[in-house]
C-alpha cells in the first residue's frame, strides 16, 4: 500500500498582507450605531470583553480537537 504524504501549504506574504489590511480597514459592523446608542465607555468595554468571552469556548474546542488528532498539527 502506498502512503501519501501531504504537504503543508504556507501562507505567502502578499495574501497575508491583504488579509490583515481587510480585517483592519473593515472595522466592526455596527460600531457607529453602538457608540451612538450606548456611549463610548460601554462600547469600549463591550468591544474588549465580548471577544474574550466569545473566543474562549472556541479556544477550548480547538485545544481538545488538537489533542484528539495530533497528527494534523
Amino acid at each position: 500500500m502506498e502512503e501519501t504524504v501531504e504537504k503543508k501549504k504556507k501562507v505567502k506574504l502578499v495574501p497575508m498582507i491583504f488579509l490583515m489590511y481587510m480585517f483592519i480597514s473593515g472595522g466592526s459592523f455596527g460600531l457607529e450605531d453602538m457608540i451612538g446608542g450606548a456611549g463610548p465607555g460601554i462600547s469600549l468595554i463591550i468591544l474588549i470583553v465580548l471577544p474574550i468571552i466569545w473566543a474562549y469556548p472556541y479556544g477550548l474546542v480547538c485545544t481538545e480537537l488538537g489533542a484528539k488528532y495530533p497528527e494534523f498539527n
